[in-house]
């Protein structure tokens, strides 16, 4: 009958609404390459926690390397970067955002277990072992590099503190910078 035509209907559009929805959501808050958080949740969850350090991590010369053997390869490459980033990350309190291209974060709320020398000291070794990895795709066997900027202040600025950090790393050629809370590097 005509009522319970129109409850199924009524039932599939709910059911159709709330797929859609949780596809935008999925959309706005997840990177579509690597299913990470993206920068929107890190924005977001910037205001929700205190996050106490903050690493912005950066594979060097990947525009170059996206020149020379195309997107398709580079999108392997940053797929598998942020899976051997994720494989890194074994404190509940420690998240990682694929916020861009080949931009990653590491930002940790609260965290008894990593003071800022220890969470220094876990960067360096992500940075080491990422070195040492070897991404191997079709026939080639690719070796990449990370930059980092640390900030552990800063509340809402911490992320333009690790931008600084991370830019001065660049340019002197180094593979982290720390931004210290008196404006200097």
């Amino acid at each position: 009958n005509m009522h319970s035509k129109l409850l199924k209907y009524s039932n599939d559009l709910e059911k159709k609404i709330s797929k859609k929805t949780a596809e935008l959501e999925q959309n706005t808050y997840t990177h579509f390459l690597s299913a990470l958080p993206n920068r929107n949740r890190l924005l977001e969850d910037s205001s929700i926690y205190e996050f106490k350090q903050m690493a912005l991590l950066n594979i060097d010369k990947f525009q170059k390397f996206n020149d020379v053997y195309g997107e398709d390869i580079g999108n392997v490459a940053l797929k598998l970067s942020a899976d051997f980033l994720n494989s890194k990350i074994d404190d509940k309190n420690a998240f990682l955002y694929h916020i861009g291209g080949d931009e990653f974060v590491i930002a940790v709320k609260d965290s008894i277990k990593l003071n800022n020398t220890l969470f220094i000291n876990k960067i360096e070794d992500i940075l080491k072992s990422y070195r040492r990895e070897s991404f191997i795709y079709e026939d080639k066997k690719f070796n990449f590099m990370m930059s980092a900027g640390l900030a552990f202040s800063g509340s809402q600025k911490m992320m333009a503190y690790a931008d600084m950090a991370l830019k001065d790393a660049k340019k002197r050629n180094v593979g982290m910078s720390i931004f210290n809370d008196d404006k200097e590097l």
